[in-house]
């Protein structure tokens, strides 16, 4: 089981105003949503090890983006330089790690 959480702020789970379920896109945004109102310490926990949902779970060679991939990012954190039209995974899970650690 290589389940993670994530504790955001400080004094850990005892402290957490929010909890959110998975670290993936939509867990992401909701981190950055909860900040953005004035939540210091919420937790995040996924099944996984790592953030980025389908982009840190599925290794397939040359999985991507099959829509453009500047419709598929946040509109607060917009991101000028992909390198393709249609991203491939490590690229968007790179920028889904800058957008959590940013």
């Amino acid at each position: 089981d290589g389940a993670r959480a994530v504790a955001v702020g400080s004094g850990g789970l005892a402290a957490a105003e929010g909890f959110v379920r998975g670290a993936g896109i939509g867990g992401i945004c909701a981190g950055v949503k909860l900040q953005e109102i004035g939540v210091r310490n919420f937790l995040i926990v996924d099944r996984v090890a790592d953030l980025g949902g389908t982009w840190f779970t599925h290794t397939y060679p040359d999985a991507g983006c099959d829509i453009p991939t500047t419709t598929y990012q946040f509109s607060f954190a917009r991101n000028p330089g992909w390198s393709r039209f249609f991203a491939k995974r490590d690229e968007i899970l790179q920028y889904l790690r800058d957008v959590a650690h940013h």
